[in-house]
């Protein structure tokens, strides 16, 4: 396993290890006083802000972002308008597309979205199970190649 893939596992070792345990504190931060009491709304403009940054950089592999901006645009709408329901929806339809690299996104940008997405959306609003799923499938196999260089068994009950 090279550097650069090693620095990648233990990122993305990090981000979901953050995640697992910052959600329930980010879950319980809602703050009644903003619009949409009660469903927290300081997450989505980190989001966008790292949509449009992206869509503004000159990566070359970005591919169009216009269609995910517009859709973290409903959400907002539902998120203003207190409707938790949609906004799960919603966000699940943004994780889609990037599953499926609409708009000829590349494989790191809908990695890296789909992870920060993640890491700053509530739990409530987010399939936690989806995600984990594909955490094992893509990060699990490198996990173990990466716990048996540094010595450890690459062999725990998580990553089977």
């Amino acid at each position: 396993m090279n550097g650069r893939m090693r620095h990648k596992l233990l990122f993305r070792c990090i981000v979901v290890g953050s995640a697992l345990l910052l959600t329930p504190l980010t879950a319980q931060a809602d703050t009644a006083s903003m619009p949409g009491a009660g469903l927290g709304t300081h997450w989505l403009p980190q989001l966008t802000d790292r949509v449009l940054s992206i869509h503004y950089s000159d990566r070359p592999d970005h591919g169009k972002m216009e269609p995910y901006l517009q859709q973290l645009m409903v959400v907002r709408g539902n998120l203003l308008r207190g409707n938790g329901a949609e906004v799960y929806q919603g966000m699940n339809r943004f994780m889609d597309m990037l599953e499926a690299k609409q708009n000829n996104i590349s494989d790191k940008t809908a990695d890296e979205l789909f992870d920060y997405t993640f890491e700053v959306t509530p739990a409530k609003f987010v399939n936690q199970k989806r995600y984990l799923a594909k955490f094992k499938e893509t990060t699990a196999p490198y996990m173990k190649e990466f716990l048996q260089d540094v010595g450890g068994t690459g062999g725990t009950g998580l990553l089977k």
